[in-house]
């Protein structure tokens, strides 16, 4: 009996482990690339950031698929490579 009421416990909260993963839907969050404090004119003026943003350009390679509207990129679902 002991053992059963162990095992109804464990089936319960296996179960309601599960339900978090799947309504959470993904296990990694999402990144927000927010640079607190610093304007448009600060980063364009940023030798360091502008030497970041070129290798990127020049050396990655991007996979995946998503649309541009306006100035900004919606639905990306894919990799960045370097």
């Amino acid at each position: 009996m002991k053992n059963q009421l162990y095992g109804y416990c464990f089936v319960f909260l296996f179960g309601y482990f599960c339900q978090d993963l799947i309504s959470n839907s993904s296990i990694i969050p999402k990144a927000y690339a927010d640079l607190t404090g610093i304007d448009y004119y600060e980063l364009r003026g940023d030798r360091d950031f502008k030497q970041a943003v070129e290798y990127v350009v020049e050396n990655c390679g991007v996979e995946g698929s998503g649309y541009v509207e306006g100035d900004r990129l919606y639905g990306f679902e894919g990799d960045i490579r370097c």
